[in-house]
């Protein structure tokens, strides 16, 4: 893989106001996801925790997980929880039915948003790279993002917000979206 050049598209005195933009419509959904990513970093392995943090990042995928018995849920998050190495916690979740890297990113997310942030098109784009779902990439992506918060004296969750509602409003408004 070739090393990525992780570039803020947009002015990083914007960050704030466009992570309270997002939470502005999305606050129910991210308390509720941070909630069940609380309950299974405590040990609450259970699918409905696992939904709620699906369903945050992607209601479409969610049947998906039917595919899964609870057992296979449990040891998943169970690794996922226990491991110290990036690959190592991905990797466990990665093996159920309807997780791509995209989606163990979202679940390590909520389970601890201070070490690790969501992969998606949208935060790819406010960093000026194409969609992917390359865990290699998901690893370099971690480490420019958690440069990048600490660089802006923001938490990883603000970044990330800020970053996916950047997109959103460029989707919706064109090339200058916080103007």
């Amino acid at each position: 893989m070739k090393q990525p050049t992780f570039k803020l598209q947009y002015d990083p005195a914007e960050i704030r106001k466009l992570a309270d933009r997002y939470m502005a419509v999305s606050a129910e959904d991210d308390r509720k996801m941070e909630e069940a990513g609380q309950r299974i970093a405590r040990g609450e392995f259970s699918r409905a925790n696992l939904e709620i943090v699906c369903g945050w990042k992607s209601r479409r995928r969610l049947r998906l997980l039917d595919k899964n018995t609870d057992k296979q849920i449990e040891q998943a998050l169970n690794g996922a929880i226990s491991s110290s190495d990036v690959k190592d916690a991905v990797c466990p979740l990665t093996a159920l039915a309807g997780i791509g890297v995209k989606m163990a990113s979202a679940i390590l997310t909520a389970i601890d948003p201070g070490r690790y942030t969501a992969l998606d098109y949208r935060a790819l784009e406010a960093l000026g790279l194409e969609d992917s779902d390359d865990l290699d990439l998901y690893m370099l992506y971690l480490d420019a993002c958690l440069s990048m918060s600490k660089k802006h004296g923001v938490t990883m969750r603000t970044f990330d917000r800020a970053n996916w509602q950047w997109s959103k409003c460029k989707e919706v408004c064109g090339p200058f979206p916080c103007r």
